[in-house]
């Protein structure tokens, strides 16, 4: 993990990029202070949106159904640790995938070319997003609730529960790399993150209730799986020995991103004309 944040970090003075990430944090805080009112409506749309599968989960059991025969609380601790994931990392960098693309678009992303620090690093330091934490705290709520219904969990399985949990974030910066990468080349295109969400969906749910194929394109090839039921899974008692290929193949997928973006850096033209 050491090496994977030197690639991000470009091996630069680590004290000093701590203290730009602190300040973007600053920043993004007294933004949102700023316009309490849009921050907080932004609030409850973010909590209205992720709470809509949670929400039709309900109306499924209440009327006999059922998903892969799963109780409701074992998929709201999916669901709940699929919105804790995808919160934190709308918080922390997922806001690059918008940012790239607007610097793009507006000729302004030659300025980080500039900065004497990674330019990725420099991009999540100035792409914080607060409205996330709506998402954290629903999640948070789903998943408390789904623990007081399902068999206790012991002290193994929350540090295996943990370890997945920052190898899901991982996933996530990953993604949002690619993304960002893409934005270089297809400015302005809103559609591949359009894409992107609605493959992500898929990790809210159970993967076992899939095909085959399909659980092996979620779990090792595009592992959005590692989002919420892998984790999940720990605390649910139906892990795998196919998690830890899980874990290999999400950071061969960091890595991979990594290079992409240097690719994707080396193809930048500019804007002109």
């Amino acid at each position: 993990m050491v090496f994977w944040l030197q690639k991000i970090y470009g091996g630069g003075c680590m004290r000093k990029l701590l203290q730009i990430h602190l300040h973007g944090m600053k920043l993004a805080f007294f933004s949102s202070a700023a316009y309490r009112s849009d921050f907080f409506i932004g609030l409850l749309v973010v909590l209205a949106g992720g709470l809509l599968s949670p929400l039709l989960i309900v109306l499924i059991y209440q009327n006999g159904a059922s998903i892969g025969g799963y109780s409701i609380y074992q998929i709201f601790l999916i669901q709940g640790v699929y919105l804790i994931a995808s919160g934190f990392g709308a918080v922390l960098f997922f806001d690059i995938v918008f940012s790239t693309s607007f610097r793009v678009r507006e000729g302004t992303f030659d300025i980080l070319l500039l900065k004497p620090h990674s330019l990725l690093s420099i991009l999540i330091a100035t792409s914080y997003n607060n409205n996330g934490i709506a998402n954290v705290f629903g999640g948070m709520f789903l998943f408390i609730y789904a623990l007081y219904h399902i068999p206790s969990v012991s002290t193994s399985e929350w540090l295996l529960f943990i370890f997945l949990f920052v190898i899901a974030l991982t996933t996530l910066l990953a993604f949002s790399v690619i993304l960002a990468a893409l934005g270089i080349i297809w400015v302005g295109n809103s559609r591949l993150f359009d894409i992107y969400n609605s493959i992500s969906k898929f990790a809210s749910y159970p993967v076992t209730i899939f095909q085959k194929n399909l659980r092996m394109i979620l779990s090792f090839f595009i592992p959005v799986a590692m989002l919420g039921f892998i984790p999940a899974s720990v605390m649910l008692n139906l892990s795998s020995p196919s998690l830890y290929i899980s874990v290999i193949c999400c950071i061969l997928f960091f890595g991979i991103s990594l290079l992409f973006w240097k690719y994707m850096i080396r193809r930048y033209t500019s804007t002109g004309g």
